[in-house]
């Protein structure tokens, strides 16, 4: 007789690799040794694990039939309590059926691997194993256990991914939808947080059964974001939609002061910078820089292939502040600027321009440059740009309009939600466009254009 560790490096090279071959002299050995493992002698439990983990791995079902029908139980624990997950090593290499055969003989369905997942968890982050998903749960699989590496639960998943079938499937075997990760992420926050991948229709019945089932919509997680600042993020305006339709709150703000409003400008999602400002979002809020979503826009500009041009006139549309003292994003810097100052600086006339268009004060103070007024500081800064000062020039020069200081006056009076309050003053039609600055001017039309055919030449 062999001692156990010569038997025990003999039977694992025999089941190394998938060939019958290498299982025939696997079998012959067991035979020729008269070997039955042992329960509680540690080499034989090694033994016994690692055959039946290589056998999950490269084996058919017969052969793993006969194992058990040799004392091979997959039910066998080490003194630590530990036994391998044969049914996750199953689904790991698409072994489906050798899964099944595992279970019928008793195999843990929730056994965790060395990072706490279980096969079920695994099974829910790919579409192909959706059966097998339903299969684990009707067997018995918990849907409420969390892995250990960052404390994700199976219904994440199915909500990060977007899997409407399993997200059922897991809500009728129990799975709850208060849980949260180490992060507190809720699975409505994974699930604003990724863009649908196959059918969007049928992926927002997720959120509807989510908010259906009492979940907060407003929860936050350990960073203070809610849902609508991981889709407004994302870009994912079904979905900020959706928050909106079902009150969320649109002008919380994170651990970094960012709003959701802030986070799409900073991602450059234009048309859910609109829509927020349409449902009242608040544009003139500082987050923990000290920036509002105006200088978030306008530091930005350069930093997409295409400027977003159409995005700040929504932001002053929606009255944002163009005469606010705010941080910029450009170079480092303890004090606060100007909008119009940090469009001069940059190189940005068609900025400077729509920021005098909407209303901004040249009298204004700065806290930089000596508290110089912007008639002041910007011949200083565009002593070396001739261009630039010719761009600006005929706006810092030319007296405004009556109907542009008149609708200045008019915007600033209203406050927030201005376009919902002018929709409502009895002026006929084409007035409430211009309070709203819906009838653009020629040269606004013309630098809308310009950016909108740059962006295609990008697309």
């Amino acid at each position: 007789m062999r001692t156990h560790k010569e038997l025990y490096n003999t039977l694992l090279n025999a089941t190394a690799f998938a060939g019958n071959k290498q299982w025939d002299i696997f079998f012959e050995i067991i035979k020729s040794e008269n070997y039955t493992p042992s329960k509680d002698v540690k080499e034989d439990i090694d033994i016994t694990h690692r055959v039946l983990k290589n056998a999950a791995i490269h084996a058919s079902t017969e052969i793993i039939e006969r194992l058990f029908k040799l004392g091979f139980d997959p039910k066998v624990k080490s003194k630590d309590g530990h036994c391998p997950s044969y049914v996750l090593e199953g689904i790991y290499n698409n072994n489906e059926d050798v899964v099944w055969v595992f279970i019928k003989h008793g195999a843990d369905v929730n056994q965790v691997d060395s990072l706490g997942c279980t096969a079920l968890q695994y099974a829910v982050t790919h579409i192909h194993h959706k059966n097998t998903v339903k299969k684990l749960l009707d067997f018995g699989a918990n849907p409420n256990v969390r892995d250990l590496s960052s404390g994700v639960y199976p219904i994440h998943n199915a909500s990060r991914y977007h899997f409407p079938d399993v997200f059922v499937k897991l809500v009728q075997h129990g799975a709850s939808l208060d849980v949260t990760d180490n992060d507190g992420i809720t699975p409505l926050m994974y699930f604003a947080s990724q863009l649908p991948t196959f059918d969007k229709e049928s992926s927002m019945k997720i959120a509807d059964e989510i908010i259906k089932r009492g979940c907060d919509v407003n929860q936050k997680s350990k960073s203070e974001k809610t849902a609508l600042h991981f889709a407004a993020s994302m870009g994912f305006i079904d979905c900020v939609k959706f928050l909106l339709k079902h009150d969320a709150l649109i002008d919380l703000q994170d651990s970094s002061g960012n709003t959701a409003l802030i986070n799409a400008t900073l991602e450059c999602h234009m048309d859910i910078v609109k829509l927020l400002l349409q449902h009242g979002a608040n544009p003139d809020i500082l987050n923990g820089e000290q920036k509002t979503a105006l200088m978030v826009a306008i530091c930005t500009f350069k930093s997409w292939h295409h400027s977003p041009y159409a995005m700040l006139l929504d932001l002053i549309k929606g009255n944002a502040d163009v005469n606010v003292n705010a941080k910029n994003c450009l170079w480092p810097d303890p004090d606060p600027h100007l909008p119009l100052e940090v469009a001069v600086k940059i190189n940005l006339p068609d900025v400077a321009r729509l920021l005098i268009e909407g209303g901004c004060d040249l009298n204004v103070a700065s806290n930089w440059l000596d508290s110089a007024t912007p008639k002041r500081f910007i011949p200083k800064l565009l002593i070396n740009d001739v261009e630039l000062f010719t761009v600006l020039k005929q706006y810092y020069h030319t007296p405004r309009s009556l109907a542009d200081i008149t609708r200045l006056k008019i915007r600033q009076f209203l406050g927030y939600k201005t376009k919902s309050k002018i929709s409502q003053l009895p002026l006929p039609h084409p007035l409430l466009e211009f309070l709203n600055f819906d009838e653009l001017d020629e040269l606004t039309d013309m630098l809308l254009e310009k950016y909108h055919n740059t962006a295609k030449k990008h697309c």
